[in-house]
């Protein structure tokens, strides 16, 4: 079966039986010890309060201790969350364009015969859910290709609102529409208002040119008269036909500007408003509903009212900028738990809270040292595929099915969320090409353990495996790091001084799960094709396959 294109009509309420509403909230950079729902000693000890609501998202369903994310970077990670596959084999080992590594080493640019993205005729969580007839709906960031092609109108979903990049400003702002015609993919975009038909050969033709034609004047106008002249008098001349051409050619909507500090200004908040919006307009539909927040990513940007939320800081940071960048920090924390709460309030006004799943997962790890995020007591951070990069805060909830107050230590990762919510939806997942497993047996206690299995990582210069117990890292030059888990949880590798303990690498007293492992890596990574664009293989040899397409 073709997967749903944007616009097809969703099932009316005749036609198929209530089946529960599905709502997948991302967070953005959150780190692991900041979400505040884990146990003793796993959480930051100045969440307390920051973060209530996203806690009883967790405490009236399951939290995962040892739930992943498929990479350590946003572009990649959300590929595979959105199609339920591992993105290496669609070739998306990178963020979509050049980027820098953990230690700040810009990765190979793309060569102009490639376009980086998911492939168009590869399904998504949007695509599966208007097959099973279900309204959908994106609120937030995606972070995939560059073309209107890749976007979430033309990728499975009835309605979209927000922008497609790794990062945004946090105000929608008063000069949207000028922002669209110079920086696009960091605009706020909705397809709220449909065409009355599809734009002909000729208006495509127009549109395309006048782009070409005009855009790059906007360094000109900056040369010659500086860079607010220079911008004022484009826009002035030009802004208004490059933003209906970008319209024309987008399908989609630039959102209105918004005066500074009103309502609907701050993102964060945005965000919350259009996705409660949603669900108001859809509570009669079975809806699936995914909202991407960019909270807690930089630029730390918090409204001085959620400033004046936060009182205490944590003694762990020393120096005053520290400690106003943390306190900045957990006040973009409490603005994406307000705006969760924004969605709870939607669902319950409905009567919808016991008729919807409700996953709440971070994209990565956190960052420390940039958006002041805490990943303790994890090892690395985002980039890294030590845990602090690749283990985050998870959690389901689903009211009278998935029992209240479950701590899973099973290992498991974002690739389990798609089968997991579709097949609660009634559909057959075996037909998907899906790499994760459902999980709701385990939620529900019909089973009491998840098979052992492995789950990987590729982040093109280094990789990565784990099983029940053992992980293990691949660096470049086949460098190896063996770690035993179930017994160093942490994953510690470094002392309080940052010197690197060698003890806690286990690789000499497990050389046989050593080997074991290494194999296991190598046989996976084989069946996936060479990367062609983002990070540079350092041997392309150890790539064998065909990029899949479909």
């Amino acid at each position: 079966m073709q997967p749903a294109i944007a616009g097809s009509e969703p099932a009316t309420n005749a036609e198929v039986t209530r089946t529960p509403n599905v709502v997948i909230i991302v967070a953005d950079d959150l780190g692991h010890a900041d979400a505040g729902f884990y146990k003793e000693g796993w959480n930051s000890d100045d969440i307390s309060g920051v973060t209530k609501n996203i806690q009883k998202i967790a405490a009236s369903g399951a939290v995962f201790n040892q739930g992943y994310v498929t990479a350590p970077v946003s572009g990649p990670s959300r590929a595979g969350l959105l199609t339920g596959r591992y993105q290496q084999r669609f070739g998306f080992y990178s963020n979509p364009a050049p980027e820098e590594d953990e230690k700040g080493e810009e990765g190979a640019t793309t060569s102009s015969d490639v376009e980086p993205g998911t492939p168009t005729g590869i399904p998504t969580i949007g695509n599966h859910f208007q097959n099973a007839g279900y309204v959908t709906g994106f609120v937030g960031k995606l972070h995939d290709g560059e073309d209107w092609k890749f976007w979430p109108h033309n990728r499975g979903f009835d309605s979209f609102f927000g922008f497609n990049n790794g990062a945004a400003a946090y105000g929608v702002g008063i000069r949207n529409h000028e922002n669209a015609v110079e920086t696009p993919h960091s605009t706020m975009w909705n397809n709220y208002t449909p065409r009355d038909r599809e734009p002909t050969a000729s208006e495509i033709a127009a549109a395309e040119l006048s782009i070409k034609t005009h855009t790059p004047k906007i360094e000109q106008y900056i040369t010659e008269y500086g860079a607010s002249e220079g911008r004022a008098r484009f826009y002035a001349e030009y802004g208004e036909e490059v933003a209906s051409a970008l319209e024309t050619l987008s399908g989609l909507t630039i959102t209105d500007d918004v005066e500074e500090g009103t309502t609907g200004d701050y993102l964060t908040d945005r965000f919350g408003m259009e996705a409660a919006k949603f669900i108001n307009k859809n509570a009669d539909n079975p809806f699936m509903l995914y909202v991407a927040f960019n909270a807690v990513h930089t630029p730390l940007k918090a409204t001085e009212d959620y400033e004046n939320q936060i009182g205490y800081v944590s003694e762990d940071y020393k120096t005053e900028e520290d400690i106003q960048s943390r306190k900045t920090a957990l006040a973009m924390a409490y603005s994406l738990d307000k705006n969760v709460q924004r969605i709870n309030r939607a669902l319950k006004r409905n009567g919808l809270t016991d008729d919807t799943i409700i996953v709440f997962v971070s994209d990565n790890g956190g960052k420390p040292k940039s958006n002041f995020s805490s990943n303790k007591p994890l090892s690395g951070h985002k980039g890294e595929l030590y845990e602090g990069g690749i283990r985050v805060p998870f959690a389901i909830s689903w009211p009278g099915k998935i029992q209240s107050g479950q701590f899973i230590d099973d290992p498991v990762n974002t690739l389990d969320i798609l089968p997991t919510v579709l097949k609660a939806a009634g559909e057959n997942v075996s037909d998907k090409k899906l790499d994760g497993i459902d999980l709701m047996p385990r939620l529900t206690g019909e089973v009491e353990k998840l098979d052992d299995r492995y789950i990987y990582w590729d982040r093109v210069n280094k990789a990565a495996v784990r099983d029940d117990e053992f992980k293990l890292i691949k660096f470049r030059k086949k460098k190896y790091e063996l770690y035993k888990l179930s017994e160093n949880p942490e994953e510690y590798t470094e002392d309080e001084n940052e010197v690197l303990v060698e003890s806690y690498d286990v690789s000499a007293k497990y050389p046989e799960k050593l080997e074991e492992l290494k194999l296991k890596l190598a046989q996976w990574q084989e069946k996936h094709p060479v990367p062609t664009w983002g990070v540079e293989a350092p041997d392309p040899t150890i790539y064998k396959g065909e990029a899949e397409t479909e």
